[in-house]
């Protein structure tokens, strides 16, 4: 048997498919990502309690050994707001807390249904059938069992490489966050430059030509296109001549706001 949850007799969460389900109309569902998954499954345990940023952050990446910044957080939450909203909750059972984290009040009861095809599957996993485990299952060949050590061999080393530009990236924001501990307050600071091609420019370096020419050098190469009316936060990191381009459709104070992020080395045409 596997656990759900009822939201305010409105909504059926499944974490382990990451679904959310109106109960009025059952084929009206939503799939969460699984990090979105997480962070509802954790505020639900908790309802009534206020989370911190710090505490979903660590446990829905830092333990799994990634890492997130606070736009990809509020993304997630985002997520399950328009998620719970499709579905037919019109409720704004999700509160942001400011300067303390989210939090969850609601009427929350939990069903227990069948497992998925009889099989165990961990909660906000992805349902993938190379996941799933089968008692009956014969043992891999010796040759799968090469193929699949190379290539996990290969993936930690994508990861690790992945890992480096990432910490070489955030090492060049890292003093600017230390004067903007308020992640609200952290894009307060970056300098308006104008509207170009249709979208407000703001820029963490105070010259406002060498960012225009940024801006338009990487909109030339394919690898942006800003929305009408659109917000875009161009960040410099001029030691380790990486730059980086947050593009959202409206200021990215507003946490329903749905954001992106390109980050280019010192050649703007190649694409990290």
């Amino acid at each position: 048997m596997k656990k759900v949850f009822i939201i305010n007799n409105r909504v059926r969460f499944d974490p382990h498919s990451r679904t959310l389900t109106s109960i009025d109309t059952s084929d009206n569902t939503v799939q969460l990502h699984t990090p979105a998954c997480e962070c509802l499954l954790l505020l639900l345990i908790h309802n009534g309690e206020t989370l911190s940023h710090t505490y979903l952050s660590e446990e829905v990446w830092i333990k799994k050994g990634s890492y997130v910044t606070t736009n990809s957080l509020y993304q997630n939450i985002a997520a399950i707001r328009r998620g719970l909203k499709a579905v037919g909750l019109e409720e704004d059972i999700l509160k942001t807390v400011p300067k303390l984290g989210f939090q969850i009040y609601a009427s929350i009861d939990e069903e227990q249904l069948p497992l998925f095809n009889g099989r165990k599957v961990d909660a906000c996993d992805e349902l993938n059938e190379s996941k799933i485990l089968v008692a009956s299952e014969a043992p891999p060949l010796p040759h799968a069992i090469e193929l699949a050590t190379e290539k996990k061999g290969m993936n930690i080393r994508l990861k690790l490489i992945f890992l480096l530009l990432t910490l070489i990236f955030i090492s060049g924001l890292f003093f600017a966050y230390q004067q903007f501990r308020n992640e609200d307050q952290f894009f307060a600071a970056y300098n308006p430059v104008g509207v170009i091609n249709q979208c407000d420019l703001y820029s963490s370096y105070p010259d406002k030509e060498k960012s225009k020419a940024t801006f338009l050098t990487i909109i030339k190469s394919g690898d942006v296109n800003c929305p009408q009316g659109g917000k875009a936060y161009l960040t410099f990191n001029l030691n380790n001549r990486l730059s980086s381009i947050l593009l959202c459709e409206k200021r990215v104070e507003d946490v329903r706001t749905d954001c992106r992020t390109v980050v280019y080395s010192g050649v703007v045409n190649e694409k990290l």
